[in-house]
């Protein structure tokens, strides 16, 4: 049975022990989770936690887990730096694989826009036109959305929690985003915004978790792992409660042949 420590108890730490070998092999794993700026959304932080725990739980692994807040945008140097042994989920790209391995993906989903739960203005991706949007600075979801709606006024933060701040305040109109992110972040809001249902626009990305490179063995392990995972009743729990709408809840499901082509990309063995 794993056991899990309370978010934040390693504030004061700067690095986490990575002997032996494999951090699955010690007696406890280090894992981030997410703070998100201002407003720091408790349910997104649960969620990241519960799913990496779903991951954990179907390893050997069986010592103990301590969650520590990482913010989205420090997460490489968090591994990087030894201060956490996985962070997730966080967006697969290439540039990201650059720096770590990442198994996943965990689910995927198409970008997608929140609004106030008062808005009934915004149906459909032309109701952006003239409109101020909120996006994520460096994210590739900038110019997927100028592709469909070039009329649309986007301003750039560094992180949700500060774009869900300027949409409540009325600052911004909409924030556009994956929508398994904003299906989060609807849920921790409840009544205070909602997900747009017809506006889904832009490739399917994928979410997964992190890793530092060198250690093919470990990340092998996770996969296997989380090809156990997707196909459980704890991940349909998971991302039913998150996505109840059914093609949003289909679409993010990976296959395994999905998580063998796209975990472990950057590692290798020996």
């Amino acid at each position: 049975m794993l056991m899990m420590l309370p978010l934040g108890l390693l504030q004061g730490s700067t690095h986490v022990s990575q002997a032996p070998d494999s951090f699955l092999d010690a007696r406890q794993v280090v894992a981030g989770v997410w703070q998100d700026g201002a407003g720091d959304h408790e349910a997104d932080s649960s969620y990241n936690a519960d799913v990496i725990m779903g991951l954990l739980d179907r390893t050997d692994f069986n010592g103990v887990i301590t969650l520590r807040r990482v913010a989205r945008e420090d997460a490489m140097n968090s591994l990087e730096s030894q201060q956490v042994h996985i962070a997730g989920t966080l967006g697969i790209t290439s540039l990201r694989e650059r720096r770590v391995d990442f198994v996943g993906p965990l689910a995927s989903s198409r970008l997608g826009v929140l609004v106030r739960s008062d808005n009934k203005r915004i149906e459909k991706i032309s109701d952006l036109s003239r409109r101020t949007v909120c996006m994520i600075a460096g994210s590739t979801s900038v110019d997927d959305l100028t592709k469909v709606e070039e009329g649309a006024r986007i301003v750039l933060e560094k992180d949700f929690g500060d774009c869900r701040t300027g949409l409540l305040a009325g600052r911004v109109a909409a924030i556009v985003g994956d929508r398994l992110t904003l299906a989060g972040m609807q849920l921790a809001d409840r009544q205070d915004t909602k997900l747009v249902d017809g506006i889904r626009f832009g490739p399917r990305t994928s979410t997964g978790f992190a890793i530092a490179k060198g250690n093919h063995d470990t990340c092998q392990r996770l996969r296997t792992a989380l090809r156990n995972y997707v196909g459980s009743n704890d991940w349909r729990k998971h991302f039913s409660e998150r996505l109840p709408l059914t093609r949003d809840f289909l679409e993010a499901q990976p296959t395994l042949e999905e998580i063998n082509e796209m975990s472990c990309r950057g590692s290798t063995a020996g």
